[in-house]
């Protein structure tokens, strides 16, 4: 109903519903979705935020559809969501919380749009992004971030850049050319060099 503002979605643990599209009118969502059917959800529009833990572990996830009005991610928020292949990042999102898609396994190709400004720590950590695009405007990559995501070719880190953690593109099981090795970043950040992985 269009009078609705307000869900938790434990409501639909346990049930045979796969499909959700919340109307307008929610602004809020809370509880922990956890293991459930749930392949597919619209975001309502006037949602700002994706609480932290909200899908953490929903195995059944493969697509969201997040409107422009979001401006953060939330910690943890889909962290484990292994079908989880198809999501878009809107140009509204500042900041993508710490785990946030930690070992989205399904994720290959990702680009962060140049709103963002900070990634924190272990966002991306053990997704399967094999081609990542940095925009400028970035600010603030986390240690662990991109942790053993087996990212292939170029990757630039852009100007805006300020700091990046420890480790935050270790590869999982191939290292960055030589002069890279071990992804000394300082480099990359006052050169806009291009990191190249192998």
């Amino acid at each position: 109903p269009d009078t609705l503002m307000w869900m938790d979605l434990s409501a639909i643990q346990g049930t045979a519903v796969n499909e959700l599209q919340l109307p307008d009118s929610v602004t809020s969502l809370t509880g922990i979705l956890g293991d459930s059917a749930l392949e597919s959800l619209i975001f309502p529009s006037k949602m700002t935020h994706i609480p932290e833990y909200l899908f953490k572990d929903s195995g059944s996830l493969k697509t969201v559809v997040l409107h422009d009005r979001v401006n953060s991610i939330g910690e943890s928020a889909f962290c484990g969501c292994t079908k989880l292949s198809n999501i878009d990042i809107p140009e509204s999102v500042i900041i993508i919380g710490k785990s946030a898609f930690e070992s989205c396994s399904s994720i290959t190709d990702l680009s962060i749009p140049s709103s963002v400004e900070t990634i924190e720590e272990s966002a991306f950590s053990g997704a399967g992004i094999t081609s990542l695009v940095l925009n400028e405007g970035l600010k603030s990559i986390g240690g662990l971030a991109f942790m053993s995501c087996p990212i292939q070719g170029e990757l630039i880190i852009p100007h805006s850049v300020s700091s990046i953690g420890n480790y935050a593109f270790t590869p999982f099981n191939k290292r960055f050319e030589d002069e890279c090795a071990g992804c000394w970043v300082d480099v990359a950040i006052t050169t806009n060099k291009a990191l190249n992985c192998k």
